[in-house]
């Protein structure tokens, strides 16, 4: 996916601040989070589904954005689960009781 250079993060909060940054990436999945990693040179900042987060004017670092979607099960033992999940602003609705129902957990 390409970087955006000084792109605008108003639309990727809920709270609508208009807030910018160095350098913005999506990613869909571990191969192109760390490749990114490695071209940002510095920490970044990762955005998920941009609820209950309050931005600064100003994000002078890359932003990776998280679009992993998805849930899958990692490991199951008896009534223990472990779940992988992705970030809920990619179309991942988390809330265990469905997603129990469909497993038949």
């Amino acid at each position: 996916m390409p970087i955006e250079y000084n792109k605008s993060l108003h639309q990727l909060n809920t709270f609508g601040i208009a807030a910018t940054c160095r350098a913005y990436a999506p990613f869909t999945d571990v191969p192109s989070l760390k490749s990114l990693f490695e071209q940002a040179n510095a920490a970044p900042f990762i955005l998920g589904g941009g609820s209950n987060v309050l931005l600064p004017d100003r994000i002078d670092q890359w932003v990776l954005h998280n679009r992993i979607s998805g849930i899958q099960i990692v490991h199951q033992q008896g009534h223990e689960v472990v779940l992988r999940a992705g970030a809920v602003s990619s179309g991942t609705t988390w809330s265990p009781g469905p997603w129990s129902m469909i497993w038949g957990l």
